[in-house]
């Protein structure tokens, strides 16, 4: 996995997250791909199907804070551990989620993205966040800490209700107070489609270039 093919054109410094030493002014910070987090970052208990790694949340902690005021990027794990770090939350397990899947951005755009996890973000909690692209491919069960099924989104859908918070599921997520942007899918595997990398790499550069939340509003205001 070539974390750094997908963000090379921006020509832009990226220094990797779980890195051991990094230098000391990156234009970005990259929190990859990898072990569940620790359900404890985020008041829950640890559920059956959730595994981690608590070095590696002790390293991306440690990192995080190192570079507080530096822009991050989090892909997969990554997007996940850094939406905890906002104060939001996780799925701990979800189940049916498609590996290449429709997703619609906030600006319009009509894509297509993988997949591997089977956490999700829970960006809501957050009192500043953006959800940039929502898939609307619903997965078929979403579990917590205890186990419990918090809603049965392809269920109520079809029922013709309203499912919390939406009936869809967050892809791309920023969290402008942590300067982190937050990408669901995993652009550095080759099925990822050049148009949705293009996509990524494009609100890299915006974050990087201290654009991105001026490019958002421009687009809800428009």
């Amino acid at each position: 996995m070539k974390y750094h093919d997908h963000t090379s054109e921006n020509k832009f410094n990226a220094v990797i997250g779980e890195m051991a030493n990094l230098e000391s002014n990156p234009d970005f910070v990259l929190f990859t791909g990898g072990p569940d987090v620790n359900p404890g970052y985020y008041g829950q208990e640890k559920g059956k199907y959730t595994e981690v790694d608590k070095e590696r949340d002790k390293l991306d902690l440690q990192k995080f804070r190192e570079y507080i005021s530096t822009p991050k990027v989090g892909i997969c794990r990554g997007a996940q551990f850094l939406t905890v770090m906002a104060g939001g939350s996780l799925i701990q397990h979800v189940t049916g989620h498609d590996n290449l899947h429709k997703i619609e951005t906030f600006d319009k755009k009509s894509l297509v993205t993988n997949s591997t996890h089977h956490q999700m973000m829970y960006p809501w909690d957050v009192k500043y966040h953006y959800v940039l692209a929502n898939s609307f491919s619903l997965s078929d069960t979403y579990l917590d800490g205890q186990n419990n099924e918090i809603f049965k989104s392809t269920e109520l859908y079809n029922q013709g209700q309203t499912v919390k918070p939406y009936i869809t599921e967050p892809e791309i997520v920023y969290y402008p107070v942590i300067k982190a942007l937050c990408i669901q899918g995993r652009p550095e595997y080759e099925d990822c489609p050049a148009e949705t990398k293009d996509y990524f790499n494009f609100l890299i550069k915006k974050l990087v270039t201290d654009e991105l939340e001026d490019y958002i509003w421009s687009k809800e205001e428009a």
